[in-house]
């Protein structure tokens, strides 16, 4: 029986050793209107819009990540299986409030577009309030001096509404 049991091991053994896949193909594909730069398979890479990668990859292999388009993040990653697709995401339009009674420098990652050739991503608001365009419907607002942010997405109206408040 014990020599059965080891005969059955090393045949199960020796099938999975020859049977094992040792690689798999992935596709990274950009549908969106810019060049995506993201770090996959254990190096950078960038796509420019309307091409595609294939990669052979490793079973495991995490999907694309430190993804960076240049100016506001305006693009997303969605998944079919092996295949990483980037698209455009729409632009919500931005209608910010200030209350607090001073000048502040509104945050929300990478997804504000303040316009023009500005790099960081941030609003600088005045007491008369600023419209702008983000691209995310659940941002995490911060401002410089801190103050209270309190928002509201329309998906309806394709409109969020900031209010920067008093301490």
């Amino acid at each position: 029986m014990k020599k059965l049991f080891i005969l059955v091991l090393i045949g199960t053994i020796f099938l999975f050793s020859f049977c094992k896949e040792e690689s798999y193909t992935a596709v990274v594909k950009n549908d969106s209107s810019k060049t995506v730069s993201y770090v996959y398979n254990g190096g950078a890479d960038s796509l420019s819009p309307d091409k595609f990668k294939v990669y052979k990859i490793e079973e495991y292999t995490q999907p694309p990540k430190s993804i960076s388009v240049p100016g506001a993040m305006s693009v997303r990653m969605k998944r079919n299986g092996d295949i990483y697709i980037f698209e455009n995401v729409d632009p919500i339009d931005l209608i910010v409030t200030n209350d607090s009674g001073v000048e502040v420098i509104l945050k929300a990652d990478k997804y504000i577009d303040a316009g023009g050739n500005k790099t960081e991503m941030e609003l600088d608001v005045g007491d008369a309030g600023i419209t702008a365009t983000i691209y995310t419907a659940n941002p995490n607002f911060t401002t410089v001096p801190s103050r209270p942010v309190t928002w509201n997405h329309d998906p309806d109206e394709n409109e969020m509404t900031v209010t920067i408040g008093i301490l």
